[in-house]
């Protein structure tokens, strides 16, 4: 009998990868010269295409693609404020520059739209 991992499954998986990235940056920002450290980033990694994967799983499988879109952008807003907070980033966006100014959760629902676009 084959097992193989399902949609909860892989999303715990992406889940741990994150919490372990994030927990990374908060106790060892900037030394990824240690090798262990780069270790626990390398699986950090794993999170992006996990997500990217079910953005275009949710893409198909939605009934509604308008809402669904609406989500992604209602939770990327609400996301927006939580990232900057933690991060000690001002609230506006650019103020300090282009890079690094909010969540991925902004890059995932233009992909969303750009995927019902290009259906």
């Amino acid at each position: 009998m084959e097992k193989k991992l399902n949609a909860n499954q892989i999303k715990l998986i992406a889940i741990v990868a994150m919490t372990i990235d994030h927990l990374t940056w908060a106790f060892f920002s900037g030394t990824q010269v240690v090798w262990y450290v780069f270790v626990l980033h390398i699986i950090g990694r794993l999170t992006a295409p996990i997500m990217w994967f079910f953005i275009v799983e949710g893409c198909h499988y939605t009934r509604n693609m308008g809402k669904y879109i609406g989500r992604l952008f209602l939770f990327a807003v609400i996301s927006h404020f939580a990232y900057d907070f933690a991060f000690g980033i001002p609230f506006l966006p650019l103020s300090t520059g282009v890079f690094n100014q909010t969540s991925v959760m902004w890059s995932l629902a233009w992909a969303a739209v750009l995927v019902w676009i290009c259906d």
